[in-house]
C-alpha cells in the first residue's frame, strides 16, 4: 500500500503543529520572480518578489542529546532569531554567526532579511531533548549521630509521573484485571518543561522521574488497529494534565486505556470504513473513495483539500484489502506556485489541469493573489489553455462570493450553494481561497446545495452518524464510533434530517 506516498511521523502527534510543518513553502517564501503561466514576468512588486525562512539543519525535531543548529538562507544577507519566544524582526533579536547550541528543549524562531528591506515570515523550528535520565533525586535527609538530632531536610526539585497501559476489553474505561492485560512497547509521551518520552515495559507500566516542576500533558502514541478509551478521547486531547510540584512531586495512576477495533461489546468489525474515511496505515495516509484507497505525494496536495492529520483513523484489515485506487493531486480550484520553476503560478481545475494566466493583470482582477501560496511541482499535470479574460467564468472548482454575500462553489458548469455555515465549514477552505464573483459566474446555471463532506462525523438529537456518499450512516452509539477509530471532539452538531440514513454501523 505505499506507493511511494506522503508518510506522518508517530512522534508525539501534538508536536506536528509545532514542527512538522516548518519545511512547508509558501508563494511569499520563495525568491525570484513570479509569473502567471506564461512565462510573462510580473516585476519586482510587493506581490511579485518574496523570501525564503532559514532552513535549520539538522531538522526540528525529537533528539536524545544536546543538539547544534546551523540556519542557511540562500540570498539573505542577515538571518535573526530568538530562543526566549519571542518573535524576532530584522531589527531585533540575535543576528546568526553560527551554529546555535541546543542543550535542551528549545524553539528557535528566525527569519531571512534581505538587502531591498524584504523579510520572510518568521519561521519556529522545535526541538525535543529527551532527558538520558529517569531516575527521581530523593529527598535526602541528614541528622548527628545518636539517634539523628539536629538533622535537616533536602526539599525535592523534581517530581516523578507514571500509570498503566492496558487493554481494556469491555472498553469501560477502567483496569479490570483479570480479563483486561497490560500493554507492553507502546509509546507514551509528555509535553511541558521536561518534554520525554518513553515506552511501556512488559507489565504495562511506565514511569518518567527527574522532572522539572511545572505543567504537564501526558499522551500515548496511538496504535493502528486500537481505539483509546481512558482517559475520554475529549479529555485534553486524549491526554492527562499534570502539575508537578514541591508539594505535589508524584502523579500516579495515570492509565491510559485501549480497545481493539471492532471489539466493543463483542461486536466484530470486519468491514472496511465507509467511503470519506481517510485512513492511515504504516504512517502513510489513505482517503477511502468507491471503497478504493487514494494516497497523496506530499503535506502541500493534502492540505489543498482542507484536510488535517487529526482526521485520520487508524487502518483496519479490511481497509489493508481494498485496491488503490491512484494519486490525488491537488484539489480543483487550488491556486498553486509550480515549484519547479519556483516563478510560474497556475489555478488547478478538473481532472488535475492547470491553467495559467495570460497576464498579472487578469489574475488579479479575477480576484487572486500572490500571497500564500502553497508550492507543488506540476511539472506531471496536464496543461490547459490560458486564461486570458477577467471576464470569463472562474474554473472548476473555485469559491466566489456574490455582491450579496452568498458563496457559490464552482461545479460541474454550475454554481453550487452552501445551505449552511455547518456545511461550508466542513470543507476547511483555505483561508483567501474565495474570490469576488464576476458576472459569467453568475449566468452559471443553480446547481444542487452542497452537502455535509463526506467522512464528516455529526452528531444530531444526540445520536452519532458519519456522511458518507451523501449518506447518513448512524452509529449504533458512541461506543461503536470510537470502535472504529473515529474521535468523538470530531463530530460537528448538524441537522441531517435531509438526508437519507444508510445502514447502522456496529
Amino acid at each position: 500500500m505505499n506507493k511511494n506516498l506522503l508518510k506522518i511521523s508517530i512522534f508525539p502527534a501534538v508536536l506536528f503543529s509545532l514542527f512538522m510543518f516548518s519545511h512547508l513553502a509558501l508563494a511569499d517564501q520563495v525568491t525570484g520572480d513570479l509569473s502567471t503561466g506564461l512565462n510573462i514576468t510580473v516585476g519586482t512588486t510587493v506581490n511579485g518578489v518574496v523570501v525564503a525562512p532559514p532552513v535549520p539543519s539538522p531538522a526540528a525535531g525529537p533528539y536524545t542529546g544536546s543538539q547544534s543548529v546551523a540556519l542557511a538562507a540562500t540570498g539573505s544577507t542577515s538571518i535573526n532569531y530568538t530562543v526566549d519566544g519571542t518573535t524576532p524582526t530584522c531589527t531585533t533579536g540575535l543576528v546568526y554567526n553560527g551554529a546555535i547550541t541546543v542543550p535542551s528543549t528549545m524553539t528557535i524562531n528566525a527569519l531571512s532579511c534581505y538587502s531591498n528591506g524584504a523579510a520572510s515570515t518568521v519561521a519556529g523550528f522545535v526541538y525535543t531533548i529527551i532527558p538520558s535520565s529517569t531516575l527521581v533525586a530523593p529527598a535526602i535527609v541528614t541528622g548527628g549521630g545518636g539517634g539523628g538530632g539536629g538533622g535537616s531536610y533536602t526539599a525535592p526539585t523534581t517530581g516523578s509521573i507514571s500509570g498503566l497501559i492496558y487493554s481494556d476489553t469491555n472498553a469501560n474505561g477502567v483496569y479490570d484485571p483479570p480479563t483486561d492485560t497490560p500493554l507492553s512497547n507502546w509509546v507514551i509521551y509528555l509535553v511541558g518543561p521536561g518534554d520525554a518520552s518513553t515506552t511501556s515495559a512488559s507489565n504495562g507500566d511506565y514511569y518518567f522521574g527527574n522532572l522539572a516542576f511545572g505543567n504537564y500533558t501526558v499522551r500515548e502514541v496511538p496504535q493502528a488497529g486500537w481505539g483509546q478509551t481512558e482517559p475520554p478521547t475529549n479529555q485534553n486531547n486524549h491526554g492527562f494534565a499534570v502539575t508537578l510540584s514541591s508539594t505535589s512531586t508524584i502523579a500516579s495512576n495515570l492509565n491510559f486505556g485501549n480497545n481493539i477495533q471492532g471489539q466493543v461489546l463483542g461486536i466484530s468489525t470486519t468491514a472496511a470504513h465507509p467511503d470519506g474515511t481517510l485512513i492511515v496505515d504504516n504512517r502513510t495516509i489513505y482517503l477511502i473513495q468507491n471503497q478504493e484507497l487514494y494516497g497523496f505525494r506530499n503535506r502541500a496536495e493534502y492540505f489543498s483539500y482542507g484536510y488535517n492529520f487529526s482526521q485520520a483513523v487508524p487502518a483496519n484489515d479490511a481497509d489493508r484489502l481494498l485496491p488503490f485506487g491512484g494519486v490525488l493531486k491537488a484539489m480543483s480550484g487550488t491556486v498553486v506556485l509550480d515549484s519547479s520553476d519556483k516563478r510560474t503560478v497556475y489555478i488547478i481545475g478538473a481532472n488535475s489541469i492547470k491553467y495559467g494566466f495570460a497576464s498579472a493583470k487578469i489574475f488579479k482582477a479575477l480576484g487572486y493573489s500572490f500571497a500564500g501560496l502553497p508550492v507543488i511541482n506540476l511539472s506531471d499535470y496536464p496543461v490547459g489553455a490560458a486564461i486570458t479574460s477577467a471576464a470569463a467564468a472562474h474554473i472548476e472548482g473555485s469559491l466566489v462570493l456574490d455582491s450579496t454575500g452568498t458563496a457559490w462553489w464552482i461545479l460541474g458548469g454550475q454554481r453550487d450553494g452552501f445551505g449552511s455555515m455547518a456545511v461550508f465549514n466542513t470543507y476547511n477552505f483555505a483561508s483567501g481561497r474565495i474570490v469576488p464573483a464576476n458576472a459569467a459566474d453568475m449566468a452559471l446555471s443553480l446547481g444542487p446545495l452542497v452537502k455535509l463532506r463526506d467522512g464528516t462525523l455529526v452528531q444530531d438529537g444526540g445520536a452519532y452518524y458519519i456522511i458518507s456518499d451523501g449518506l447518513a450512516l448512524p452509529f449504533a452509539s458512541s461506543a461503536s464510533l470510537t470502535s472504529w477509530g473515529y474521535n468523538l471532539a470530531n463530530a460537528v452538531s448538524a441537522d441531517i434530517s435531509g438526508y437519507t440514513a444508510g445502514p447502522t454501523l456496529p
